[in-house]
């Protein structure tokens, strides 16, 4: 079988853990080396550009200022373990506003419950939370 989603050329940006919702002066993601992300690839989502460049890093994680957020361009959706404080500060806020994936309301928090832990791609996660993950990253394709 193939990836649940179909290989686009864009994808979804997963935000750090570092990521405040008082402070977006810089925005920080996981970049193309984390499991997480290489996970979201295996799915068959494609990567935005400035997280397909962080794979020359040998870093788990990048960092923008949101002067740069337009890097983002071409970023169909914010998947976090942030929950709707930082969705909400987001679309509030008058630069990071301007992400795609923020004007759509495409964001998928791994908060709450078991689904925080399909995030990353372990034997237990695959066996018991692939259905719930897919689902929601589906609900988030907008």
């Amino acid at each position: 079988l193939g990836p649940p989603f179909p290989k686009h050329n864009v994808g979804p940006v997963q935000l750090g853990r570092l990521t405040d919702a008082t402070d977006l002066s810089s925005i920080t993601f996981y970049s193309a080396n984390d499991p997480r992300v290489a996970f979201l690839e295996e799915l068959g989502m494609g990567l935005p550009k400035a997280i397909e460049s962080t794979k020359r890093s040998k870093r788990f994680f990048g960092q923008l200022s949101a002067e740069q957020i337009d890097r983002f361009d071409d970023a169909t959706m914010i998947v976090t373990y942030a929950g709707k404080e930082l969705f909400d500060a987001m679309k509030n806020d008058p630069l990071v506003s301007k992400m795609s994936a923020v004007k759509n309301g495409s964001f998928i928090s791994l908060r709450d419950g078991s689904i925080s832990a399909a995030a990353g791609p372990t034997a237990l996660m695959l066996r018991h939370y692939i259905d719930e993950y897919a689902n929601a990253l589906a609900a988030g394709i907008k």
